[in-house]
């Protein structure tokens, strides 16, 4: 029930225009839970599909997947779950995003092609330029 709510929540700030970054919320929620939590998280793309039905408040929103088209260089930082899952649990996420009706979505390569990381700016640059 506090997943659930917390989701009505977020959505509720996106219909009220509220700026907000939303660090994986309801794309993470339907990966996790099925991977971690033992419970189907596809609950969410209902919220998101209300929202966005029945208020159309979904149009000013911007849905950003950061994602590594290589993972040969990504070291273990000590603090995810199952490192050896990681690239799975991005495709998962890439399924994720594909599901999502948010009609704004940018998905961005974070790979530099050099083994390592592009630049925040880059990153910044590729969002706001989606976003005039």
């Amino acid at each position: 029930l506090y997943q659930y709510n917390s989701f009505i929540t977020m959505f509720k700030l996106l219909r009220d225009n509220t700026r907000l970054i939303c660090n994986r919320a309801h794309l993470g929620e339907t990966v996790y839970a099925k991977r971690y939590r033992n419970y189907n998280g596809n609950y969410v793309f209902d919220i998101e599909r209300r929202f966005h039905e029945s208020e159309n408040s979904l149009n000013k929103t911007l849905l950003v997947l950061l994602y590594t088209s290589d993972f040969s260089f990504i070291t273990d930082d000590g603090l995810s779950l199952d490192v050896t899952k990681r690239e799975e649990e991005q495709n998962d996420f890439i399924e994720a995003y594909s599901k999502s009706i948010i009609p704004n979505k940018i998905m961005i390569d974070v790979n530099n092609g050099s083994s390592g990381f592009i630049s925040k700016d880059l990153v910044l640059g590729a969002v706001l330029n989606r976003m005039k």
